[in-house]
């Protein structure tokens, strides 16, 4: 900012990035092989209004041994994430011992693919980790929480999309946000699959 100005915030930061380092080159074809599993009968085409377009999603299951954060292969990124949900919640004021990992689902987003309108009920954090994000390929769109506050004042913030900030994605991006946090995604504008891992985390 100019003139010196320097942002303060109130409360804590609500949402946290950072990176992992993914294989897609191992990581895909697991992927791959787990939307074959006739539970994922809807996998590929859209689910519930929240896939759309050329989309599929392992999320709506609840089998434990199908959840993508099993895998030996992102054991790794599993402890990595617990790690870092227990910082997460230690700054909320809420710490945990030994945060869970309670479910989790991967998205594949093809040319025209994308992710509606959505917030995560009756969870404590949530993670969306790029495994294969190219440039194009649709950012994170996230709604401000006071966003009806801002309706009230006299702002271009409410214009096309109100009160929306984009988050760019790229691959190997990992991004920890608080569930009541209405988002989305832009549609894949590529010829390349975007794939990502959601996550929910409970603190407990």
């Amino acid at each position: 900012m100019s003139g010196n100005l320097q942002a303060k915030y109130l409360g804590v930061p609500i949402v946290y990035e950072s990176t992992f380092q993914f294989d897609p080159k191992i990581l895909i074809p697991k992927f791959e092989e787990l939307a074959k599993n006739p539970k994922f009968k809807n996998f590929g085409g859209a689910s519930i209004g929240l896939e759309l377009g050329d989309a599929g999603s392992t999320a709506f299951e609840e089998t434990t041994e199908l959840f993508p954060h099993n895998l030996p292969e992102l054991k790794e990124f599993s402890d990595w994430v617990v790690k870092c949900a227990k910082e997460i919640f230690n700054e909320w004021g809420i710490p945990s011992e030994e945060p869970k990992i309670n479910r989790s689902w991967v998205n594949k987003h093809s040319t025209g693919g994308w992710t509606n309108w959505h917030i995560h009920e009756n969870v404590d954090l949530v993670l969306a980790a790029y495994v294969q994000a190219f440039p194009g390929s649709g950012d994170l769109y996230m709604v401000d929480p006071l966003e009806n506050y801002w309706f009230g004042m006299r702002t271009t913030r409410n214009n096309v999309l109100p009160c929306t900030s984009k988050v760019p994605v790229v691959s190997n991006k990992v991004i920890f946000f608080a569930p009541f946090i209405r988002h989305a995604t832009a549609k894949n504008q590529t010829s390349v699959d975007r794939w990502v891992i959601s996550l929910n985390i409970m603190r407990d």
